[in-house]
């Protein structure tokens, strides 16, 4: 069993027709230069399995957030790390030894975002507290599904 609070971090973001653009950190396809990248696909529609049949615990949206022109959402998340390797390194050991992973890209994205002037809130929106609120609530609900308790993925406001 893998270890808990160890689950996939995605972004999702949504256009004016309520169409959802999936983006990543994941392994890239073979020939692509790198074992790992950002990959970004139109995801429509939204549902609690995807790829594989994994299951998504929850979906939190982000209160408080402006999406900008999709380019620029797609450049600060393509380049989210910091130069000179923005785009992470060749090699996954290289990757984690450098702490690139999911999780830490998608904290990334959302930081740029926010310094971008794109999410503004009265409540704080500090991205290790943010982070913290999602990662508690995803291991209660690893914890549900563990115990066969999660029917459909919950989407919280954050």
């Amino acid at each position: 069993m893998a270890e808990v609070g160890k689950f996939h971090w995605s972004l999702y973001f949504t256009d004016d027709a309520g169409v959802a653009t999936r983006c990543h950190w994941a392994v890239l396809p073979p020939g692509s230069g790198k074992v790992e990248g950002v990959i970004i696909v139109p995801n429509y529609p939204v549902t609690m399995y995807i790829d594989s049949f994994l299951v998504t615990f929850a979906f939190f949206k982000i209160s408080g957030f402006t999406p900008p022109d999709f380019e620029i959402t797609k450049q600060l998340a393509i380049n989210a790390f910091d130069p000179p390797h923005t785009a992470g390194y060749a090699t996954v050991v290289e990757n984690r030894k450098k702490g690139l992973t999911c999780r830490t890209w998608a904290m990334k994205v959302y930081k740029r975002l926010l310094e971008a002037g794109f999410i503004q809130r009265d409540v704080s929106a500090a991205p290790d507290e943010i982070e913290a609120l999602i990662r508690s609530k995803s291991i209660e609900l690893e914890q549900r599904a563990a115990e066969g308790k999660l029917e459909t993925s919950e989407i919280i406001v954050v």
